[in-house]
């Protein structure tokens, strides 16, 4: 590409100034009209906000896109987007079936791909082993594909500025390839969008002149933003008019974290015997809010890991790392994430630190192992501990979580811990020391079955877990410690 123009770079102007000037407009009629989205359930936000994101920035883009005629596009492409936007409006407003609008999804998908002709055909040199061709799997291939990607933004936006900010980020990363390969057409369309998602983070990322969203994306813009960026994605990977501009592969390190996040949570659900689509606040953006983080500052941190996901993928294919050699990296980083997200303390373990703070020395720590809390009762605590300060035994109490005199048993058991933990090796004493309790009868077979039932769902050490549940003492498990002790050493 030549040198870059004050044209190519006014589209992106005009539609950051189109699109910042249309949302206070917006939002003055939303609140006439009552299209807020108002504080309750799992939402975080407490005050009414107007979810008018997307009716400020598909439109401008769409718009914008037609006026530059620059990059050729199919009509079926602006009534897909016509169709989410005004099926996402009516979900703001009076929240439709989920069934309802996955099945809009699928048409909305259907209608991209057969008569507007966007398929995924070519996935690359994916495997290491030569170019995979879709043939006549690519049109269900590509469907499945958009309605995921679709899905994936609308899970990720629950943070102010996180959905917004990761389509920005994504915008980026494709302007760089777009202008390193010399595709003009498609540097302006980036552009194009990238302007819009820009306007619109004015007022939704928390940033000193704003210290919370006053509006939001919306199901409308979530919606449209995952349609845009599938389109986008396919359009750029595909070897099709002008030649590819990214990877296959690098499609999906730019959209590591969505669909990482969306496994990590199907996995999560579904071993837990819960429906894979069963809402919940286990989602990678909550590890940050439940481990003390703020709002913006938990945005700040995973906008950086999509940052960097997109700069391995994007810097892999322009330092010629093999196709297969990114594959087989992606999925081991997805396959850690699933593992990391089955038991969501492991997450605190990492990021805690990050914050000043322990798992290990947290008293709820201690309470969970023994069973009398579960993860999520714990995790909300920690999370109501981040924003207002306070004590986790304190606050478990005022939860109703744990009585007083039960607090304070776990507290004195803390001591016990600390005092005999560096006895035992962790390789093997849980069974050595049940063993021990059975022979000398301290407990019965049916209450070492409970307790490591127990261990097994939630974790931790069977003594704090046997303790907890109440069939031995401190004093008993002292000296059964003790007799563990002499059994290791040979005593």
């Amino acid at each position: 590409m030549q040198g870059l123009s004050n044209q190519e770079f006014m589209y992106f102007i005009v539609a950051f100034l189109i699109v910042a000037a249309i949302i206070p407009i917006l939002r003055r009629l939303a609140f006439t009209t009552g299209f807020v989205d108002m504080p309750e359930g799992r939402k975080r936000h407490d005050n009414a906000v107007p979810p008018v994101g997307g009716l400020a920035i598909f439109p401008v883009f769409m718009a914008l896109l037609y006026y530059s005629g620059m990059l050729p596009v199919s009509p079926w492409v602006y009534v897909g987007l016509t169709v989410l936007l005004v099926v996402g409006v009516l979900d703001d407003v009076r929240a439709l079936p989920a069934s309802f609008k996955f099945i809009v999804q699928i048409v909305v998908a259907f209608l991209i791909v057969v008569p507007g002709g966007i398929r995924v055909n070519d996935l690359g040199d994916l495997l290491g082993f030569g170019p995979i061709w879709l043939s006549w799997v690519s049109i269900p291939f590509t469907i499945i594909a958009v309605v995921l990607v679709v899905n994936a933004i609308n899970l990720i936006d629950g943070l102010d500025g996180l959905a917004g900010g990761f389509g920005f980020i994504i915008t980026f990363w494709l302007a760089v390839c777009c202008y390193l390969s010399g595709q003009l057409d498609r540097f302006i369309a980036v552009l194009i969008l990238a302007g819009a998602l820009l306007g619109f983070l004015v007022y939704n990322m928390r940033h000193p002149f704003r210290q919370r969203a006053t509006a939001f994306l919306g199901n409308s813009g979530s919606q449209c933003l995952g349609l845009v960026l599938a389109w986008l994605l396919i359009e750029f990977s595909q070897m099709g008019r002008g030649g590819a501009v990214i990877q296959p592969i690098t499609v999906a390190w730019l959209l590591a974290l969505p669909i990482y996040d969306t496994c990590g949570q199907f996995a999560r659900r579904v071993s837990l015997g819960r429906h894979p689509f069963d809402p919940d606040r286990h989602h990678f953006h909550h590890h940050f809010l439940y481990a003390g983080l703020t709002d913006a500052q938990a945005t700040t941190a995973i906008l950086l890991v999509v940052f960097v996901t997109g700069l391995i993928g994007v810097g892999g294919m322009l330092l010629g790392v093999p196709e297969g050699v990114l594959t087989y990296l992606w999925i081991v980083f997805l396959l850690l994430h699933i593992y990391m997200s089955m038991r969501p303390l492991r997450y605190l373990e990492i990021l805690l630190p990050l914050n000043g703070k322990s798992v290990d020395n947290v008293i709820g720590q201690l309470i969970l192992e023994s069973g009398v809390i579960n993860e999520a009762q714990l995790l909300e605590v920690l999370e109501h501990q981040g924003k207002f300060g306070g004590k986790i035994g304190e606050l478990l109490v005022e939860k109703g979580y744990i009585s007083k005199p039960r607090l304070e048993y776990f507290l004195n058991l803390q001591v016990v811990r600390n005092a005999t933990r560096r006895k035992i090796n962790r390789s093997r004493r849980d069974m050595l020391l049940g063993e021990i309790m059975l022979a000398d009868n301290v407990i019965t077979n049916d209450q070492l079955e409970e307790a490591l039932s127990c261990q097994r769902q939630n974790g931790g050490w069977i003594g704090q877990i046997l303790i907890g549940l109440g069939y031995v003492t401190e004093s008993g498990l002292k000296k059964c410690l003790d007799r563990q002790s002499s059994v290791r050493t040979g005593g």
